[in-house]
């Protein structure tokens, strides 16, 4: 694994938390409507956003899945 690795993980995370909270300010501040694409875009976002933060988790083992399950999901939802 290279060094940089776990620093575009926790990137990674950090902006879907924030596209996450950018979605939910427009839909309950602003009162936009989400479309059904909207609801399975945030899902997908969600999903590539723990898996990104269960990679950084110290199993070595396990690595390998939380990736392959994060750029499976982002190929899903975008």
């Amino acid at each position: 694994m290279s060094a940089y690795s776990s620093r575009i993980a926790f990137l990674t995370a950090l902006l879907c938390i924030a596209l996450l909270a950018t979605a939910y300010y427009m839909e309950f501040v602003t009162g936009l409507a989400p479309c059904a694409l909207c609801l399975a875009q945030r899902a997908m976002f969600a999903v590539i956003g723990i898996s990104c933060l269960l990679y950084l988790a110290p199993f070595y083992a396990s690595r390998l899945l939380f990736a392959c399950l994060a750029f499976l999901s982002s190929g899903l939802g975008i």
